[in-house]
């Protein structure tokens, strides 16, 4: 005789634990996203992830490349649609002095920012600073794109109500 024992467990505990946790899917845009990562890895994989879902994007490793790159876009007539900003930046520039700066340059830009450490207070204070949104690290594929398009329709809906 064989046996298998199993603890019992709600049946509800199980849905909530896959509710909370669900994937969101990937959402397909077009237009230019800087991404601000000093961790070539993480950098590697937004980057496939978006250019999957039909962004271009720019990479910087750092603060003093990223404005760097985003001036010289801004020359060109095309800034990045949205920056994706880590705070955590080697040397120089901070996250927070790099995005400070970039608006200085241009008071429309999209900045959201990415981070590991994102409580209330922090996205209220963030927010405070000048930036469209906030995505708290490790994110999933999904969560990625879905800011991107949902700060990218921002300011789609702020060029209409200015027209």
């Amino acid at each position: 005789e064989f046996r298998v024992l199993l603890p019992a467990v709600p049946p509800q505990t199980h849905l909530e634990d896959a509710a909370d946790h669900a994937l969101i899917p990937l959402q397909e845009g077009e237009g230019v996203v800087m991404l601000v990562e000093d961790e070539p890895p993480l950098r590697h994989v937004a980057r496939c992830i978006l250019n999957r879902c039909g962004y271009e994007v720019i990479e910087a490793e750092n603060g003093e490349q990223a404005l760097r790159m985003y001036r010289e876009q801004a020359r060109k007539g095309h800034k990045p649609d949205v920056v994706l900003m880590d705070l955590t930046l080697p040397g120089g520039l901070t996250g927070g002095e790099t995005a400070q700066a970039i608006l200085r340059i241009d008071p429309a830009a999209k900045l959201v920012v990415t981070s590991g450490s994102v409580t209330e207070d922090s996205q209220r204070a963030y927010m405070e600073e000048g930036f469209s949104g906030v995505l708290a690290k490790p994110y999933e594929a999904g969560a990625l794109t879905l800011k991107v398009r949902d700060v990218m329709q921002m300011k789609i809906l702020r060029r209409c109500q200015a027209a």
